[in-house]
């Protein structure tokens, strides 16, 4: 093994030889290094993008909705928050009921479209993604509101700001006869989820001033379910809506925000694509640095040929030299993943959009299997396509080596 070893050396470390061959090593590690940096951080970005949505989804929404089928309210809403408990009371955490309209809320000449949503105080201790930044929880059968801090944002309105409603009596029959609703809404506080569908259009209003407000004390828009856990979801939901009857509708989180999921599924299918162009990168790399090796080592292989060295201890050599480069590429690969993940993590140099991704910090999940399949992967292409230049300089011929060196 030491005889290898000083070999290997003094082809890849000799400074008295062209630097030229140390140039190509340098690439050829480079290009691994990057490659296996980048596919790392692009594993550890979807990871992170699914649990962090994931995590965030089940903590602001339920888990389970029961809503009016066309948007229809539920009347006699406490028979079937009774009929809904029995049929999943070993599952059930919570049950809220809720209204949700659209308005305008407006301060001076700004004008802001938003969704109105009635829930009870007690809405919070099961929905803790809500956090209350500034002022307090509304009181009930108040005229309080808690703002998004986004909406909150645009209409420049802080805690105990006054606010023009403007809503419709029936969304649903919306013709240039419906009778319009104007009310002020005084703000209590402002809450922040990280979601830009809630941080940016939601108004937060108790569930019994909406009644009034919209004429309908005996109706809900639905209700909201959390689970104990989500397995067997599907099932509970189907349970539900074959006993509830028209118009009660009943969806998943994951119907609910099929778009969000299907979009997740779809960024990690370019993902073999992505490796597959990674490997042919390191392939071009190790082949072509070997075979400059094997070009410029000619006169050194004649001279282990003739010294007695087998063809096999030849081939050995230079696999060798390729597990070199990998090895060498894939510890800086990891290394750079990782220290450019911790900058990322601890300045946010990087933001989102969070209209378009949800959320403005770019969610990075690492998990060590993320860094050995990628180095286990590299590993064994760098070994395969190391044995076609081991191959080809184990054939050199001694003596036609030395009669032009």
């Amino acid at each position: 093994m030491r005889f290898y070893l000083l070999i290997i050396k003094n082809i890849l470390f000799s400074k008295k030889e062209r630097k030229f061959v140390n140039i190509f090593i340098s690439i050829a590690i480079s290009g691994i290094a990057l490659g296996v940096a980048t596919l790392i951080i692009a594993l550890s970005v979807l990871n992170g993008y699914e649990k962090l949505i994931t995590q965030k989804l089940l903590q602001l929404d339920a888990h389970i909705q029961i809503t009016g089928f066309g948007n229809k309210p539920l009347f006699d809403y406490q028979k079937i928050e009774k009929q809904t408990t029995q049929l999943i009371k070993h599952e059930i955490i919570s049950i809220q009921p809720f209204i949700s309209k659209v308005g305008i809320l407006g301060k001076r000449r700004i004008k802001e479209g938003i969704t109105l949503y009635g829930i009870n105080q007690n809405y919070f201790v099961s929905n803790k993604g809500f956090q209350i930044i500034k002022g307090n929880i509304f009181n009930t059968n108040s005229n309080q509101v808690i703002l998004g801090k986004s909406i909150a944002g645009k209409l420049f309105a802080g805690v105990g700001d006054t606010l023009k409603l403007f809503a419709i009596s029936n969304e649903a029959d919306f013709s240039h006869s419906s009778t319009p609703i104007v009310d002020n809404l005084i703000v209590s506080g402002i809450f922040q989820s990280g979601m830009s569908k809630f941080d940016e259009s939601f108004a937060l209003v108790d569930i019994s001033s909406l009644q009034n407000f919209f004429s309908i004390q005996n109706a809900v828009s639905g209700f909201e379910i959390k689970l104990s856990s989500l397995n067997g979801v599907d099932s509970l939901a189907n349970l539900l809506q074959d006993n509830l009857r028209y118009p009660a509708y009943v969806k998943t989180i994951f119907q609910n925000y099929k778009a969000i999921f299907t979009w997740i599924e779809l960024q990690k299918k370019p993902i073999p694509i992505i490796l597959a162009l990674i490997i042919l990168v390191a392939v071009f790399n190790i082949i072509s640095t070997l075979l400059m090796i094997v070009i410029e080592k000619s006169g050194l292989i004649g001279t282990l040929r003739i010294l007695g060295t087998r063809q096999s201890q030849i081939v050995l050599i230079f696999l060798l030299q390729g597990i070199v480069i990998g090895v060498v590429g894939i510890l800086f690969g990891n290394l750079l993943a990782l220290t450019l993940m911790k900058v990322q993590t601890t300045f946010n140099i990087i933001t989102l959009p969070s209209t378009v991704y949800f959320v403005s910090e770019v969610p990075l999940y690492y998990q060590l299997w993320i860094s050995v399949l990628v180095s286990v992967i590299t590993f064994f292409v760098t070994l395969s396509v190391s044995v076609l230049p081991s191959f080809i300089a184990s054939r050199i011929q001694p003596v036609t080596t030395l009669r032009f060196s």
